[in-house]
């Protein structure tokens, strides 16, 4: 017998693709015609949108390839989403419309293997496409390479060396995430090594990032390289200014231009113009009038080595008419959108299309230079003109910021008035509905129509009279006044939206501003506390404003709790305003620790630092341009007081603008394991005991822009011991740049945030990938499952045919986990067409079965009816009105229902028009329970997010519910003595939650519910009887649950409505 024994992979060969199809087959051509076969290739579907590139994706079969599909997160992203998959040793990244030659992987393998200190190989390359020449790229050296990227994107490297720096930089775009990238190896002490062949074709086509990089982006490029590798480029800073001044110069002042007109016999000097150039001169004009028949144009702008950027050359014809020139060729020793670098003594353009009797030329410069200071004055023009442009977009922000103000004024003026018209019309619709205002429509109408009618109603009273007698007749009575209200239909809400409006914040903030004698209350409670812990408040200080950081800083010296140390370290900022700001404050309050770093080590590293001062047993943390409120440090000394075990607490916390207006509230749920998994809700205020900072090894490098994320994800690996404070004590401000004011503004933190949480999973021993989510700033984990369980899906129906089928073929034929049983139970159905439809379900599907339970209506005892004949380890309790959406339903139930510390787990339900109808239950909405987020639009971001990530809840609803059947059975089922028909769910849900367990929201199982299809809702005196007689058994039960309110609410939030408004006065 012979066994088939996978080889293992050597090279992986990473290729994003981003509507870039139609060159794919070429890329992965070059691939598949390596000279080894242990090579995989992984297709990175960056979200393309392209109708053909999807299409192509869609049916790739290549050999040895897979094909993953993300959300266009950008190259960068693309990269490490593959090399995360990859199964090899070795690295190749290759764009999607480029190619590599047959023997690239095989010699660059070999060196690697056998060169332990080398870490990126690479080879000569070439153009192809729109221009196809040798890339004449120079030999590799750390002087060059200090200068500028020479290794192109497709070097082969180690996958390991990939995972110790992090991957490609997220924030690197335009093509800059390769010498980023390359830098980190380098600076790893890794080894580069060039095949003397050619080993890499790069296509250039109209849009590529190598021919259409704008300056500006360029300048910003490097500035993020520069702040990534300082300590690299200041080590290095001898060899920098050698290669810069190692150009040969001349030292003149004063030079020369000239214009060569070829009228047939080629450039010479007997038809040549010349212009002298001096000074600030940026213009040069040449008449041309006296040539006939020109045939090309050379322009020698300098008459030595210089520095230039070119703006434009403009030719002007006979009849006086312009048009732009273009530059055929050039002789620099480098270009790049309009910059030159001459280093020869004849630098020359020479034009492309010029041909016929032209009068004039003339060329702009924006910048020229030339002698030893080129460089020096290139970079002085550049600095100026990022000066220029920041101060514009200074400009800019402010204005943008007053107009949305006014438009968020505007905005909340609408959303109150909208709200003043519901209001008036829902106590007209309730005066309408009222017994009197029918009985006055009802005489209305008698007076109207008596004259006519007035005999024919007589004999018919006197006929009901006579058969029914007087209670008979009030009945006629009764149901003649409510005929319109039963007939016409219930008009369904409209789209619901957020209902946090700025104006009822800045009522709410007039109403919790801190008073003289709440302060004087603090200051007795004070006094009287046994136990006053000492605060640390660590800021790290980089760069930033001398007016926040004033602010900040002053924001903690005036707190009403005062056994508090302020521990900042400036992170070497170049800024001379911000060591007076810290010096004088450390002189004038000896609270205040101030350290000076030598280098700059980022946020991190230098919060590390900060913290390393502090004495007290607790740390807090603050941002150099945030602010604490005056009661921050007291309502957490408060809690550390009454729960001396808890090891860390977060508050609430809002943003702040430029101008201290305060907005954007954050009314937090108390801590949430899941929910923190999904983004980082805790966040700002975070103070946690210091004894743990320090076991955890504080904030790791690695993690900027999501640092704190990481901290708090480690400490909860040692404790679940958090406490919640329910009041705004963190302002978080939103300067132009800051992850406060746009996520965008710092993507590269969303990556950082990824990295953490799949971090702290593999240190948790959990299986699971980790994958950014809907919305920015969030994340899915994806749990793996464990073995292959039963699920046991529960059906109650009664007739509804046409439901029940939508129901069921939607389970059958989208579902892709193949581990279930159906089973439905008929109660009293009589509906012909109900048996073909059973019998014809039986008959598809072996996983489909038929129990019938015949007692009254009553969905608690159906369900546990059905309970008792299921075979599965997991049960899915499922309305007949459900219709299945999303194919990996059931596995994102599941993922959650198999953890030990979970109880029921519960999907998001959208209404057919796509609303959304179920994303969670709150505990006390309406004084019993209610659906946040309902009439919400399904891709609406809602409240921060929530109805697009996993986090917990108090209870979720049985209309789509998985629960182990274990835990089912042992908290009794659903109450079929008490709450046979409504509240049944939430009742179940609060009672796992009483045993400690986790209910969970998913929105990754997605389904359409025709709420109450089959039963209609409860509109008859004596359904509605019944549902007020079990509501009041549901509040009674739970009376101290509601009154403490949903943990996973906010006691800030309304209980008046599902759309998060704010609490006023209820």
């Amino acid at each position: 017998m012979t066994h088939c024994v996978q080889k293992p992979v050597s090279v992986t060969v990473v290729v994003p693709c981003y509507n870039q199809g139609v060159y794919l087959a070429e890329s992965i051509g070059s691939v598949l015609a390596q000279t080894i076969e242990d090579v995989e290739i992984l297709i990175v579907n960056d979200g393309s949108t392209d109708p053909e590139t999807i299409k192509i994706l869609d049916t790739c079969d290549y050999p040895r390839t897979r094909v993953i599909h993300t959300t266009n997160q950008g190259l960068p992203a693309a990269r490490n989403n593959g090399i995360r998959e990859a199964k090899g040793r070795y690295i190749l990244p290759l764009d999607a419309d480029d190619r590599i030659s047959p023997g690239y992987l095989e010699k660059a393998g070999r060196i690697l293997d056998e060169n332990p200190g080398i870490g990126i190989v690479y080879g000569h390359a070439v153009f192809f496409g729109a221009v196809e020449k040798p890339w004449n790229l120079p030999e590799f050296s750390l002087q060059e390479m200090i200068i500028d990227n020479i290794l192109y994107n497709s070097c082969v490297f180690r996958k390991a060396d990939w995972e110790t720096v992090g991957g490609y930089r997220t924030d690197m775009v335009y093509g800059w995430e390769d010498y980023d990238f390359w830098l980190y190896l380098i600076e790893q002490g890794r080894l580069v090594y060039r095949i003397p062949e050619v080993m890499y074709h790069y296509r250039i086509r109209p849009d590529s990032m190598l021919r259409t990089t704008s300056r500006e982006q360029k300048i910003e490029m490097f500035e993020r390289v520069f702040q990534h590798h300082r300590e690299f480029f200041e080590r290095n800073i001898r060899l920098w200014i050698d290669r810069l001044i190692d150009i040969p110069v001349d030292r003149t002042r004063k030079w020369m231009a000239q214009v060569y007109v070829d009228t047939g016999m080629g450039y010479n000097e007997k038809q040549m113009l010349v212009a002298y150039v001096a000074g600030d001169e940026r213009t040069l004009e040449f008449d041309i009038s006296r040539f006939q028949h020109v045939q090309g144009i050379r322009i020698d702008p300098v008459n030595g080595p210089a520095v230039i950027c070119l703006h434009r050359i403009e030719l002007q014809d006979v009849s006086g008419r312009k048009r732009k020139a273009t530059i055929r060729f050039h002789n620099a020793l480098s270009e790049e959108d309009g910059h030159y670098v001459f280093t020869n003594a004849d630098p020359h353009w020479i034009l492309d299309g010029v041909d016929g009797s032209l009068r004039s030329i003339r060329v702009d410069l924006d910048f020229l230079a030339i002698g030893n200071d080129a460089f020096d004055r290139l970079l002085n023009h550049q600095n100026a003109r990022i000066a220029e442009l920041q101060h514009a977009l200074h400009e800019k922000t402010i204005q943008d910021r007053r107009q949305r103000d006014r438009l968020v004024r505007l905005e909340t003026v609408l959303q109150d008035k909208d709200r003043h018209i519901r209001n008036i019309e829902c106590s007209l619709n309730r005066i309408k509905g009222s017994l009197i205002w029918r009985t006055a429509e009802f005489c209305r109408k008698w007076l109207v129509f008596l004259p006519m009618d007035l005999a024919r109603q007589s004999f018919k009273a006197a006929d009901i009279l006579r058969r029914e007698g007087t209670r008979g007749l009030w009945h006629h009575l009764w149901l003649h006044l409510t005929k319109e209200d039963r007939d016409q239909p219930e008009e369904p809400p409209g789209v619901a939206r957020i209902g946090l409006t700025q104006a009822d914040y800045e009522i709410w903030i007039e109403t919790h501003r801190l008073s003289d004698e709440r302060r004087s209350e603090m200051h007795r409670r004070i006094a009287a506390m046994t136990l006053r812990p000492k605060i640390s408040v660590i800021v790290p200080v980089y760069e930033v404003d001398g007016i926040w950081l004033e602010k900040a800083i002053q924001s903690v010296v005036d707190q009403v709790y005062d056994n508090w140390e302020l521990c900042i370290a400036d992170d070497a900022s170049l800024s001379g305003h911000i060591r007076e700001i810290l010096q004088k404050w450390a002189d004038r309050e000896p609270r205040i620790q101030v350290r000076f770093l030598t280098r700059n080590r980022g946020i991190a590293l230098a919060s590390n630092a900060a913290a390393e001062m502090a004495t007290g047993e607790w740390v807090g943390f603050l941002d150099h341009d945030d602010t604490l409120s005056p009661d921050a440090l007291f309502e957490v000394a408060s809690v550390l007081e009454q729960q001396p075990q808890v090891d860390l607490v977060y508050s609430d916390e809002d943003k702040m603008d430029l101008e201290d207006h305060r907005l954007e509230p954050f009314f937090k749920p108390d801590y949430s394991p899941d929910l923190i998994l999904s983004q980082n809700y805790i966040c700002h205020f975070t103070v946690v005991r210091k004894s743990l900072f320090d076991a955890v090894g504080g904030f790791r490098d690695g993690f900027n822009g999501s640092q704190d994320h990481d901290l708090i994800l480690r400490i909860l690996e040692k404790t679940d011991r958090v406490a919640h404070i329910s009041k705004i004590l963190y302002h978080w401000r939103k300067i132009p740049g800051s992850t406060a004011a746009v996520y965008d503004a710092k993507s590269y933190a969303w990556e950082a945030g990824r990295k953490a949480i799949e971090q702290t999973l593999k240190a948790r021993g959990v299986e699971a990938a980790v994958f950014y989510g809907r919305w920015q700033g969030s994340y899915r984990v994806k749990r793996n499952i464990s073995g292959r369980p039963l699920v046991s899906i529960l059906i109650p129906f009664r007739d509804r045919a046409d439901l029940l089928e939508t129901c069921i073929l939607s389970v059958l034929e989208r579902s892709s986990w193949p581990a279930f049983e159906i089973i439905g139970i008929d109660n009293g159905s009589s509906a012909p067409e109900t048996e073909k439809l059973k019998q014809r379900l039986v008959d598809m599907d072996a996983r489909v079965r038929f129990v019938s339970y015949r007692e009254p209506f009553n969905y608690s005892a159906i369900n546990n009816f059905g309970v008792s004949q299921a075979k599965g380890e997991h049960l899915v309790l499922m309305n007949s009105d459900i219709e299945v959406i999303t194919p990996a339903w059931i596995e994102a139930l599941l993922e959650h229902s198999q953890r030990p510390e979970v109880g029921a787990v519960g999907a998001k339900l959208l209404y057919p028009d796509g609303r959304i109808q179920h994303a969670g239950i709150v505990v006390g909405i309406f004084g019993n329970a209610g659906h946040p987020h309902r009439f919400f639009q399904a891709d609406d971001n809602g409240y921060y997010a929530r109805p697009h990530v996993i986090h917990n809840v108090s209870a979720v609803t049985a209309a789509l519910m998985m629960v182990k059947k274990s835990l089912y059975e042992s908290v009794g089922g659903l109450d079929a003595e008490h709450l046979g028909i409504a509240y049944n769910d939430v009742d179940f849900c609060l009672k796992l939650r009483q045993k400690g367990l986790l209910n969970v929201f998913t929105p990754y199982c997605e389904a359409v519910h025709h709420e109450s299809a089959s039963r209609g809702y409860e509109f008859t005196s004596e359904k509605r009887e019944r549902f007020d007689r079990e509501r009041l058994v549901f509040e009674s039960r739970w009376a101290g649950v509601i009154d403490a309110g949903d943990p996973y609410y906010n006691v800030n939030l309304s209980l008046q409505s599902e759309d998060f408004a704010i609490r006023l006065s209820e």
